[in-house]
């Protein structure tokens, strides 16, 4: 009895732990975007004169639909459960993703520069978001 009890204690113990990982990773994620959008609206805001209002709210959209596509991705997780995917996975072009998610990042966002150095196709199969969601992450 005590090791059967001991068992389902640490088991609990694990999921806990698990489900404080999780919270922490989730927050971060979500922090990383309303950053972006709070400090550009606040120099928007800031400087009205001197600021290129088509990015900054370009900035902010993007922001705000990446918030969205998190929150989206939160609410899939904690649907999820042991079942097999609906659909069957999408053929994508990653070189084609990761081009056209270097384009969508100017390099006034971040001190780095972002290349995509390849020209021939690299071909994975699954969910096409997930695999844009893992690339700008």
């Amino acid at each position: 009895l005590a090791t059967t009890l001991n068992t389902t204690l640490q088991r609990l113990d694990n999921a806990a732990a698990q489900q404080r990982r999780f919270v922490a990773d989730a927050a971060h994620e979500l922090r990383s975007p309303l950053t972006t959008l709070l400090a550009s609206l606040e120099v928007a805001l800031a400087y009205p004169e001197r600021t290129d209002w088509p990015a900054a709210v370009t900035t902010a959209a993007r922001q705000t639909r990446r918030l969205h596509a998190l929150a989206e991705d939160l609410l899939l997780l904690a649907r999820l459960d042991t079942r097999a995917p609906a659909t069957a996975p999408d053929t994508v072009d990653l070189t084609a993703l990761a081009a056209r998610l270097t384009e969508q990042y100017p390099l006034t966002e971040r001190p780095l520069t972002l290349t995509c150095d390849s020209s021939a196709p690299a071909y994975a199969h699954g969910d096409p978001d997930a695999y844009e969601r893992l690339l700008r992450n």
